[in-house]
């Protein structure tokens, strides 16, 4: 984390797992940046996207919170996505971040137990189309 001067190393066996856990210690170690945000013009969308997180968490069915044609929250079901979604606890809050020139909305999703900027794309009702997390 070259802003922090900090190295974080995780031996593991479980390949799977490693990013979770090195994230997990920074987590522990490097306070949340605070949690600022713009209006929201479409609150739809956030509605939409605490909508897919939700069903994720309670293994439910997401397809009504999603674009027709797409299935933004299926890396999220299974291995380590699913592992990923119970690591960092419910998903508490939803803020738009800001708005790219293309319309990409990018917001925090404030979980339990971490803060996570995500992109999401949305059709023309607000539904998720797509959705990554920031890198």
């Amino acid at each position: 984390i070259p802003s922090q001067g900090r190295t974080i190393v995780v031996l593991t066996n479980q390949r799977t797992f490693f990013p979770v856990l090195a994230e997990r210690i920074a987590d522990l170690t490097i306070p949340e940046p605070p949690l600022t945000g713009i209006a929201d013009d479409r609150p739809a969308v956030a509605a939409n996207l605490r909508g897919v997180f939700d069903a994720l968490a309670l293994g439910g069915d997401d397809q009504r919170f999603a674009a027709e044609g797409s299935n933004p929250g299926e890396p999220l079901r299974s291995g380590f996505g699913k592992a990923l979604i119970q690591a960092v606890g419910p998903l508490k809050s939803v803020t738009l971040v800001r708005i790219e020139d293309d319309g990409t909305r990018v917001y925090r999703l404030a979980f339990q137990r971490k803060q996570w900027d995500w992109i999401v794309k949305v059709d023309s009702t607000g539904r998720i189309a797509d959705m990554q997390p920031v890198t």
